[in-house]
């Protein structure tokens, strides 16, 4: 009852979130609690940085006023507004078919708050706000997906049910209501108070206990934080009961804020107690045990963080001096002998043996069980191998750990945490929380071994004698791995007037790293630009690095929200490194510069090729001189370290990525023109433009693009004109690839206008999606055409420079300034020709430019010969000079003149033939440049398959693409679920996701039954649709029945499961916090192994636990037992990845399915197999070369060299006698050669460059 009576009073407050009122009446409550327990008890405040709520309200038409709540801000831009007005319109779950006919345009859309990041969607399609409508029960991953990693103001706010219900029954009753939105979120350095009581011991060693009492949710004013209370409800009753006599040591007994707000309690704490003002405390502080209870399940561990390998913790803790941890664990749960299951005669405790591995016959929770005859749930969280991230037993399977005493153990303490494992706290940090999420009969135990290891380390007499011993803090140790980092920094900007950098007051400065769980601190500069943070991670293992920092500044305006200014990437900016920043040392210093900025929203960017969200580089260019501004912002950063934290691959055979980010914020500078470039790795998937016009915006406005639409129109317009400019000179793509594509991109566009005028989004979205696709595929060929038009007008400019002397010479051979005046005449002739001729010299940007610069090389290049030359003559008389005439050596460059005077002097004394053959030449080259080509492109072909397939349905699987070598599954993303979806509406869409508990021992997840404990390898998301599609429950279902439409937290079991737990139909099976699942069906798993889907693999889930023993085991393998199916979209809850999605179009002939799949992998770039006319048959794409026109000249071209080899041969035999007489007069055979050569080389010249001139102007 005094439990429960801590719990409703802290959830009664209604939000107890830190600097908020509630926080403080929750204090107020702990305070008096402690005093009335007898302890002396103070207030330790401290500062933090939060988004304070000043409150929001919706003002209908009407006259009504309706509270309502902003949500937490986008990383540091909150949803403050001085006043949105718009019509309201209720769009239910908000995805794109189910909100056809709904005008989006400047509304106010009312939403289900379930609707994962389709909210987003809906403001890029132009809505200004978007209200959440109270749910009865949602989860802390849907509440994560209310909030955006980056900085950018969405209007969000949440409205309680009482008034949703009343203001959707008004829309129902009047045609139109509209509304207007005012709200007040403002980032604040808040007082936040932390509470300790003493209890005095009879020596000055001091153990300490800490719990915190603030709560979180994605709505700041409504976090109940029920089940967030049990840590702090706990703390108090021990209290309470050890309160009543006198401990061998000093207990000090600390209520923690700020857990939730990058555990900012915890390290203020640490820093004051351990290094600053109260450091004579902690010194004489052996012990810190912390309290981070959940009542979703009755498991717990001992915990004092985890390496960053598994990436599950604030710090990532990986202190060397690991022995005293294990000490103290072993004393609790190992020491001493192990014992059996038949130890204690009155239980049975295999399954707890079975989790903890190993129970010492001296160890607490022994004793604890064998004396009171129940069994804990507990055992050791220490033991972890750093290798796999995986803990040494499966009682500490966990998620991810997100505890206090991690900044005490990061400082050097023996700092732990009993912390409830086994679950994911679905529950915890949403705004539907009640006392029924309260368990109170899983939280006893948990407080009970809490309670006696509290009394046991008060007053064991001698804790060295155990191993336990007083660790000293320290800012600094790289022996030990620990050490506690204070991170100071100023922001500045640069000024442009004055030519310095000044310091910026009340920015925000945003700290982050990929590699740690929710270690992400929001904090304030002072009056004087400057910030500390307490408690940052530094850098000490020698192999790894440590986990890198980003730093981020902004400035935001409090009115409305918006970032005004961002980070610098500039010349300014540039200067100071903030992007992968190591500290090594007691303290890190940085320098972060920001610039008045304006926000560009890019929404829904994906590579428009796979649908993925990658890591983009946007470039920010001034659109006036298309080069990079002064200042710019830069995406790709920030957007790196969300991608590689979200898609952080833990464990062999997980999937990686695509995590969906939904919107992107790119900064700009104000008042200038911009235009992006956006590239993902070297390619450039798009860019925008505004019709060449930029985006011109004012400081702090924020410009929203929808980027598939907006990049379709600027790439179609780039097409139009490139493509008609290059039809204007008869210049033509090869097999009109591009033309094709372009024609169908624009008739997709067309489309799709008028379908979002109609409100049709779905089909809207799947034809801007493929519109996009192909424009992209037409702009890469464009350019490519474009590219090698100009470049064949350069290559044919430098032949022409060749040219021009090699027909003075031939026809006149004038000498001195005739020669020059006939060598210029002839090339200005000829250019002339060659211009109004060759499309590359009009398509270039300045031909005649390009003509000077071969011109200065050409020239340059004659005279480094000359030079070269000169230079060796000039050696060979130094030599002569000192030791005389020894040989005869030639000059190379007079040779080659030689040798070209010869080859010119021999066609002229011999006209006919030398006639004959460049006219060979030039019709041979007239016929390949007129009667034939070859060109690359993007193209869809069968690839093989490993083996032959029947397949049981007719249709599609689009399938994830796959390393078998590596055990690498590269995942589909929702947005490509989503555009199959919306392409074929008619159509059966199935997808299949796999889950693995990768955070357990042996990746194996165990569910206590009636009869026993069942082990679950796997857990797959699988459709309603399944049975339509492989008819799976008809011929693998044993009992129960398959998903209907509707169905939510049921599951199907394999038989095995079922047998192993006694698990029967309608049972609630706890696989996960906060997440319990009714058996609706029992599957046998090796009829389900037997059926083989289209790619001919079974459809049953990876085996993740074969993988993790043996990761060299070939492929994949597939497990026969021991999975649970559940929902596809409760899958998706609990972070499953999709691997694959079956398609069955409806009335589609066999070979409307082949070009279907052709379709489908041309645009997404997935494997697609095709199940028709009993066979199966993979599609891939991949580049493709045709080579067009060769079967027609080929014969001729070679009957043509055979002529021109006669010719030559002829000439070299015939002039037999010519060639000894050059030897004779001192040429080598080499020199002889070169003569031969010279001379082909001016048939070449002429032939070539006249054939080609010929053809060009025969097609021109």
């Amino acid at each position: 009852e005094r439990i429960l009576e801590h719990v409703k009073f802290l959830n009664s407050l209604g939000t107890r979130m830190t600097g908020y009122p509630g926080i403080w009446k929750a204090a107020e409550y702990i305070y008096n609690e402690f005093k009335k327990y007898g302890l002396d008890a103070y207030y330790d405040n401290f500062s933090v940085v939060v988004p304070y709520d000043y409150g929001a309200s919706l003002t209908l038409d009407t006259g009504e006023t309706i509270k309502i709540y902003p949500l937490w801000p986008n990383i540091v831009s909150p949803p403050s507004t001085p006043g949105i007005t718009g019509k309201l319109v209720y769009i239910g779950p908000g995805s794109l078919n189910k909100i056809k006919k709904t005008a989006l345009k400047n509304t106010i859309a009312l939403i289900d708050f379930n609707c994962k990041y389709d909210w987003v969607r809906v403001l890029g399609l132009g809505a200004k706000a978007v209200i959440f409508l109270e749910p009865k029960f949602t989860t802390r991953t849907e509440t994560e997906l209310k909030k955006v990693p980056m900085a950018v103001n969405l209007p969000r706010y949440y409205m309680k049910m009482e008034d949703a219900t009343k203001l959707l029954k008004l829309l129902s009753e009047r045609k139109e209501v509209t509304g207007t939105i005012r709200a007040k979120m403002v980032w604040e350095k808040r007082l936040s108070p932390n509470i300790v009581a003493v209890l005095p011991g009879e020596t000055d060693e001091i153990i300490q206990i800490w719990a915190y009492f603030d709560s979180y949710s994605i709505v700041p004013s409504v976090a109940p934080g029920t089940d967030e209370a049990s840590g702090i409800a706990s703390l108090l009753e021990i209290a309470r009961i050890l309160s009543k006599e006198k401990p061998h040591r000093t207990i000090m007994f600390v209520a923690l804020s700020g857990h939730f707000v990058a555990l900012s309690g915890a390290r203020e704490f640490v820093e004051k107690y351990f290094f600053g003002e109260k450091k004579e405390i902690g010194d004489k502080t052996v012990v810190i045990l912390g309290l981070d209870f959940s009542t979703d399940v009755n498991t717990m561990a001992l915990y004092a963080g985890v390496s960053f390998w598994a990436g599950k913790t604030f710090y990532s803790l990986a202190t060397k001096d690991i022995d005293p941890f294990r000490k103290l664990s072993n004393l609790l749960f190992q020491n001493g002998n192990p014992v059996s299951a038949k130890s204690i005669p009155e239980l049975d405790i295999s399954d707890i043996l079975n989790l903890q591995n190993i129970i010492g016959d001296e160890s607490l929770l022994y004793h604890m069980m064998k004396t009171l005859k129940k069994i804990y749930f507990a055992g050791d969280g220490i033991g972890f191998d750093y290798r796999s991230g995986t803990f040494s037993n499966n009682i500490a399977m966990l998620p991810t750990l997100y505890i206090d005493t991690e900044a005490a153990a990061m400082a050097g303490k023996l700092a732990v945490s009993f912390s409830t494992s086994r679950t994911r706290r679905m529950h915890w940090n949403t705004p539907t929380e009640t006392l029924d999420d309260f368990n109170l009969k899983n939280l006893l135990p948990q407080l009970e071994l809490a309670l006696c290891t509290t009394y046991l380390l008060a007053n064991l007499d001698d804790l060295d004698k155990y191993g336990i011993r007083n660790l000293q803090a320290t800012r600094f140790d790289p022996g030990r791995y620990v050490g506690y980092l204070t991170i100071k920094g100023t922001v500045v900007t640069y000024d442009t007037l004055e030519g310095r950098y000044i310091p910026v007051p009340n920015a925000l400065v945003y700290v982050t790293s990929y590699r740690l769980n929710n270690y992400e601190i929001v904090t304030m500069t002072d009056k004087e630009g400057n910030f500390v943070i307490h408690g940052g991670r530094n850098s000490l293992e020698p192999v790894t690095g440590g986990p890198p920092h980003i730093f981020e500044a902004f400035k935001v305006n409090d009115t409305t929200g918006n970032v005004i200014y961002s980070e610098d990437y500039g010349v300014h900016g540039s200067t100071f490194y903030t992007f992968n920043v190591v500290f090594t040392g007691e303290e890190g210093r940085v320098t972060l510069c920001i610039f008045k900025s304006a926000t560009i929203a890019l929404f829904d960017l994906v590579d428009p090729e796979s649908l993925e969200s990658l890591i983009f580089d946007i470039k920010v260019l001034d659109s006036r001189s298309h080069a990079e501004p002064l200042q710019y912002g830069r995406a790709d950063l920030l957007m790196s370290y969300i991608l590689n934290r979200r898609n952080y691959r833990t464990s062999l055979g997980d999937p990686v990525g695509p995590w969906p980010v939904p919107v992107t914020a790119v900064f700009v500078p104000e008042k200038i023109p911009v235009e992006l470039l956006i590239y993902a790795g070297p390619n450039l998937v798009g860019f925008l433009t505004n019709n060449t016009h930029g985006y011109t915006l004012n400081q702090g406005e924020i410009l929203k693009l929808y980027v598939p639409y907006d990049v379709l129109r600027d790439v179609h317009s780039i097409n139009n004109d490139r493509l008609r400019t290059l039809h204007k000179s008869y210049v033509y793509s090869g097999g009109l690839v591009a033309e094709k594509h372009h024609d169908e991109a624009s008739r997709l566009l067309n489309e799709s206008i008028k379908l979002i005028s109609l409100g049709e989004y779905d089909t809207a979205y799947a034809k801007i999606v493929k519109a996009w696709t192909r424009e992209l595929r037409a702009y890469v060929e464009t350019r490519s055409l474009f590219y090698d038009t100009v470049f064949v007008a350069i290559f044919y400019s430098s032949i022409l420079l060749l040219f021009v002397p090699i027909v003075e010479s031939v026809f006149i051979s004038a000498r001195g300034l005739k020669k020059i005046i006939t060598i210029a005449s002839i090339a200005i002739i000829f250019t002339i020709i060659v211009y109004f001729i060759h499309p590359g010299y009009t398509l270039a940007a300045n031909i005649f430019l390009i003509l000077l610069g071969l011109s200065v090389i050409y020239l340059l290049g004659l005279t480094l010969l000359v030079i070269i030359n000169e230079t060796g003559e000039f050696t060979k008389e130094i030599r002569e000079r000192f030791i005389g005439v020894h040989e005869i050596a030639k000059s190379k460059f007079d040779a080659f003149m030689l040798a070209f005077s010869f080859g010119i002097g021999y066609m002229k004394k011999r006209k006919i033939r030398a006639v004959l053959t460049a006219i060979s030449i030039i019709i041979t080259v007239f016929s390949l440049v007129l009667l034939s080509s070859a060109y690359s492109y993007t193209s869809v072909i069968p690839a093989p398959t490993e083996k032959t397939v029947v397949p049981i349905y007719q249709g599609l699987l689009v399938h994830a693409l796959v390393d078998p070598s590596t055990h690498t599954i590269h995942t589909l993303s929702i947005n490509l679920i989503d555009y199959l979806r919306y392409s074929f509406p008619d159509a059966i869409v199935s997808p299949r996701t796999y889950w693995r508990p990768s955070f357990a021992q042996d990746s194996l997840l165990r569910i206590k039954g009636v009869n026993g404990t069942a082990t679950v390898i796997a857990i797959m998301g699988m459709s309603p649709y399944e049975e339509n599609v492989t008819h799976i429950w008809s011929k693998a279902g044993i009992y129960g029945r398959w998903f209907v439409n509707g169905d939510t937290k049921v599951c199907i079991i394999t038989k095995d499961i079922a047998k192993e737990g006694g698990f029967q139909l309608g049972d609630r099976i706890q696989l996960l916090g906060g997440m319990s699942y009714i058996v609706i069906g029992v599957i046998d798993g090796e009829v389900m192994y037997n059926i083989e889907d289209l790619n001919g693999e079974p459809l049953t889930p990876f085996d993740y636990n074969l993988l993790a023993l043996n990761p060299n085991v070939p492929g994949f393998p597939r497990l026969k037992r021991s999975f649970i199916i559940i929902p596809f979209e409760d899958s998706l809850e609990i972070g499953a990845s999709i691997i694959n999605a079956a398609v069955i179009p409806k009335n589609m002939t066999s070979e409307q399915l082949e070009k279907t799949g052709i379709d489908i992998s041309f645009t997404t770039g997935k494997d697609v197999y095709v199940g028709a006319k009993g066979a199966v048959r993979l599609y891939r794409r991949s580049q493709a070369i045709t080579v067009q026109g060769w079967s027609n000249v080929i014969v001729p071209l070679a009957i043509a060299i055979l002529v021109m080899l006669d010719t030559m041969l002829g000439n070299v035999y015939e002039r037999t006698r010519e060639f000894s007489i050059l030897g004779t007069l001192g040429l080598s055979p080499m020199e002889v050669a070169a003569l031969l050569f010279g001379e082909s080389l001016v048939y070449a010249i002429l032939g070539g460059f006249l054939g080609y001139l010929s053809a060009m102007i025969f097609l021109k």
